[in-house]
């Protein structure tokens, strides 16, 4: 088969879930489906970073298996004393200083970037397009009471998902290529589905009143990507099958799991994906 065309990427947040988006990447580099720009929320805008800078996927996971220990883990969080979050994001930076240049900006990716956040004075979700790329990883991944919120140039910036945790409206905008989505997001079929998780650490670490929230937070952005896949459907929409235990804060030991997910989500759509380039 002559492959003519590229897609457009979208990749969704979702915490420890989002790691199933190292698995899609893998397969779509074995197929030899030429990307043409990715756009992502949250954790999928930090791996959609590193794989538009030229971080090849094989190195990214490495670095996802490398740092998913507890132990390891820690070393990424530094409390802060004022009540903006629990974790300043300043060690993030530094980690991710490893791999990407700190005087990298967005616009200088090899393949077109493309993240969102949200500015938490006007409740608009900002485009992040172009500027520092290592700000943009930290305003698009700074989920609110976790990370403190980025502050830029008269702007104060949370995580995209706040109001769009799968950003196909941004790519829609950006590019005419057949656009793939990939939703991470939990999807609740039953209750004992709906949970933080089973994890042994997380009531003692998460209060019942910040379980409760959680959940509701939970359902309101499945319930706002439902509505925007209703408005704004992908070409391919694909959904890694993922243990519900598997929450956003809690499930990144299991990343060998979660990368699996990914490749066998698009395994299963290697048909669909091949179609979208004749």
């Amino acid at each position: 088969m002559i492959v003519n065309k590229s897609i457009s990427l979208v990749l969704s947040g979702g915490g420890a879930r989002g790691l199933a988006h190292i698995g899609i990447l893998k397969v779509l580099d074995q197929l030899q489906i030429p990307i043409s720009s990715i756009c992502g929320c949250s954790m999928g805008g930090l791996i959609a970073s590193l794989y538009a800078t030229g971080l090849p996927i094989y190195e990214i996971e490495k670095i996802a298996t490398r740092y998913s220990s507890t132990r390891e883990m820690m070393k990424l969080v530094d409390l802060t004393p004022h009540r903006k979050g629990i974790i300043i994001g300043q060690r993030l930076r530094g980690f991710l200083s490893r791999f990407i240049d700190d005087r990298l900006n967005i616009e200088d990716s090899i393949i077109p970037l493309y993240m969102n956040a949200v500015n938490l004075f006007t409740s608009d979700e900002v485009i992040l397009d172009r500027g520092n790329l290592l700000d943009a990883i930290l305003a698009t991944t700074a989920v609110p009471g976790i990370f403190s919120p980025f502050e830029g140039d008269n702007v104060t910036l949370a995580d995209g998902g706040v109001v769009n945790n799968l950003p196909i409206s941004i790519m829609k905008a950006k590019s005419s290529n057949p656009i793939v989505a990939v939703d991470v997001h939990q999807t609740f079929l039953k209750k004992s589905d709906i949970r933080i998780s089973n994890h042994p650490h997380s009531r003692s670490l998460f209060p019942d009143f910040v379980r409760e929230y959680y959940l509701a937070e939970l359902i309101r952005t499945r319930r706002l990507t439902d509505l925007q896949l209703k408005q704004n459907p992908p070409d391919l929409l694909l959904v890694p099958e993922i243990d519900p235990n598997v929450s956003t804060f809690f499930g990144f030991q299991r990343v060998g799991e979660l990368i699996h997910a990914g490749e066998m989500a698009a395994q299963e759509n290697k048909d669909s994906l091949l179609k979208l380039l004749e």
